[in-house]
C-alpha cells in the first residue's frame, strides 16, 4: 500500500465498545504500513444519501482527509474536520442524541397537548410552522397522527437506533462526564417504549409510552382520539 492511500469506513460504530476500540487499533496498525485511516460517519437521512447531499464529519489528521476528500464529496457536500480518529464517531453520536432528543420531546407534548383539550392538527400545524419545530418533531408528527409506525418503511426501527444513546453514555463515563438530564429523560422515554415491545416500530411510536400514561389517542381525527 502507498502513503496515499486513505481507508475511510463511514458506518457509525459504538463510543467505547469494542467495535470502536478495533477502529482505533485498526487506524494503528494502518498507520504502521503508511496507510492513513479516518472515521467519516454520514448524517442528512435516505433523501440527502440519495442526492449525495450529506454531511460528514470526520475523525483522522487533516493530511488525510485532504486526501480522502474527493471521494468524501462523491456522497456529502459538507466534510468537517472534527479532530483524532474517533472523534467522527462521537460527533455523529452527539447530533443523533440531540435528534432523538426532539424525539422523544415530540412524544411527549402531542398527547400532554391532547389531553390538555388542543385539536391535533391545528396544534402540529403550528409547531411545524413556528419556534418550537425541529427534525424530529416534523418528520413523526404527521406520521404519528395518522397513525404510521411501520419500520423501516417511515423509518430506522426504534430497537437499532438505541445505540446512539448509550455512546453517548459510554463517553461520558470514560470522561467522568454526567450524563445531560435531557439525555437521562430520552433514554428513559426509549427504554420504556422498548419495554413496551415498541423495538422494531420508528422513533416517533414513543408517542404511545406518554399516550397510556394519560390515557389519550393522538390522531388527525376526532374520533379516531376517542378509541
Amino acid at each position: 500500500m502507498g502513503s496515499s492511500e486513505v481507508a475511510a469506513p463511514w458506518s457509525t460504530s459504538h463510543g467505547d465498545t469494542e467495535e470502536a476500540v478495533a477502529e482505533r487499533q485498526a487506524a494503528q496498525q494502518l498507520g504502521q504500513r503508511g496507510v492513513g485511516f479516518l472515521d467519516a460517519p454520514v448524517t442528512g437521512a435516505p433523501a440527502r444519501a440519495a442526492a449525495g447531499t450529506l454531511t460528514s464529519m470526520v475523525g483522522g489528521s487533516e493530511k488525510h482527509l485532504e486526501a480522502a476528500r474527493p471521494f468524501l464529496g462523491t456522497f456529502a457536500t459538507k466534510i468537517l474536520h472534527m479532530g483524532e480518529v474517533g472523534n467522527g464517531q462521537l460527533a455523529k453520536a452527539l447530533n443523533n442524541c440531540l435528534y432523538n432528543v426532539s424525539c422523544a420531546a415530540m412524544a411527549e407534548m402531542l398527547p400532554f397537548a391532547l389531553r390538555a383539550g388542543l385539536p391535533m392538527p391545528a396544534f402540529v400545524d403550528a409547531v411545524t410552522s413556528g419556534t418550537g419545530q425541529s427534525f424530529g418533531f416534523n418528520q413523526w408528527a404527521p406520521l404519528v397522527l395518522r397513525r404510521e409506525f411501520e419500520a423501516p418503511k417511515h423509518g430506522f426501527p426504534m430497537g437499532a437506533a438505541f445505540k446512539d444513546l448509550e455512546t453517548l453514555v459510554a463517553a461520558a463515563s470514560a470522561q467522568g462526564l454526567p450524563v445531560p438530564p435531557v439525555v437521562a429523560a430520552t433514554l428513559a422515554t426509549y427504554q420504556r417504549a422498548l419495554a413496551m415491545g415498541l423495538g422494531e416500530e420508528h422513533k416517533g411510536a414513543m408517542v404511545k409510552v406518554w399516550e397510556a400514561q394519560m390515557g389519550v389517542r393522538c390522531s388527525g381525527t376526532e374520533a379516531e382520539q376517542k378509541k
